[in-house]
């Protein structure tokens, strides 16, 4: 006969650490994107601090459009004290709230630093073309054009 399977909320404990300076508890599990732990309860993985907040609470939030949210902006961090239910634009909020949005060259998909961006802006004022400013920048036409409307970039504008 096989040897019955552990309960999830066992094998959920052995892969916290309790960081006493912050009052984390760190995921030592497998890590996904953006350092978000991901645990296995049953038949479906699911991120860890998720599990957490719904083990520890008692509910199900069913709702996949709902974020468990992190107090403590620790993507690891699995503490049920640490986390809050919010809407994707509840996320998003706290996020910039806290000034962790990533923005202009410091964003994670950004193809010009800020010289780069005056130096467009200065062509564009200088009436060059757009095809050509993406030419001598190394960018798309799109990206230029994204910058001088304002979709991209909108902090210090000319």
């Amino acid at each position: 006969m096989a040897p019955r399977p552990r309960p999830a909320e066992e094998r959920f404990l052995e892969k916290v650490c309790p960081d006493v300076n912050s009052g984390c508890w760190l995921w030592s599990g497998f890590l996904g994107r953006g350092g978000y732990g991901q645990f296995r309860a049953s038949d479906k993985t699911q991120p860890a601090h998720r599990f957490s907040y719904e083990f520890y609470n008692g509910l199900s939030i069913g709702d996949k459009s709902m974020c468990v949210c992190h107090k403590c902006d620790t993507p690891s961090c699995v503490n049920p004290n640490h986390l809050f239910l919010g809407s994707f634009q509840e996320n998003m909020d706290d996020m910039k709230r806290k000034g962790r949005n990533r923005v202009g060259s410091d964003h994670a998909s950004a193809k010009l630093d800020d010289d780069g961006v005056v130096r467009l802006r200065a062509l564009i004022k200088d009436g060059v073309p757009q095809r050509q400013i993406a030419k001598i920048l190394g960018v798309s036409q799109s990206a230029v054009s994204h910058i001088n409307t304002g979709r991209n970039r909108k902090h210090g504008r000319v």
